[in-house]
């Protein structure tokens, strides 16, 4: 039998819980607003409100903010790759002269057809490549379940 533990272990369990993800957290947040074009603080446009005017900035900090301001650019590249080399699916009959493998296959193209017009499947894959890219982590598995309702 498991013993309870007390507030104290748990507390701690989930402090180190919370420190182990920590650092994979903060790159998420910092590629998110790296690829959204959101990087700048409000605080630095506040104070600077034209870099290019600035005397005092270093040419390193100049050359990160052209860096960081090209990502969104580098991203896009990289998604509209991907996406070319990545062509759609089609269902054809297994047996070409066999007229129940024509039928059977034209009916599951055209659930096919309906599934990616129903649920925008294009605009989703473009989506989670994007995430691909920008974030640098996704996860996608595409299953039926009748009972569950509609595709989120």
């Amino acid at each position: 039998m498991v013993k309870p533990k007390d507030i104290a272990d748990l507390n701690r369990i989930y402090t180190d819980a919370e420190s182990a993800d920590k650092d994979i957290f903060a790159e998420y947040r910092s590629n998110i607003l790296l690829t959204e074009g959101t990087h700048y603080s409000r605080r630095s446009f506040r104070d600077r409100p034209n870099l290019r005017d600035a005397r005092d900035l270093s040419y390193d900090h100049q050359k990160l903010r052209i860096t960081k301001n090209h990502t969104h650019k580098i991203v896009r590249h990289y998604v509209a790759n991907i996406l070319s080399h990545a062509p759609d699916v089609t269902i054809v009959p297994q047996d070409e002269t066999s007229m129940q493998d024509k039928k059977a296959a034209e009916l599951n193209l055209s659930v096919k057809r309906n599934f990616d017009y129903k649920y925008r499947m294009p605009e989703k894959t473009r989506e989670w490549c994007h995430d691909f890219v920008g974030i640098g982590e996704a996860a996608v598995k595409i299953f039926w379940d009748p009972n569950a309702g509609t595709l989120k």
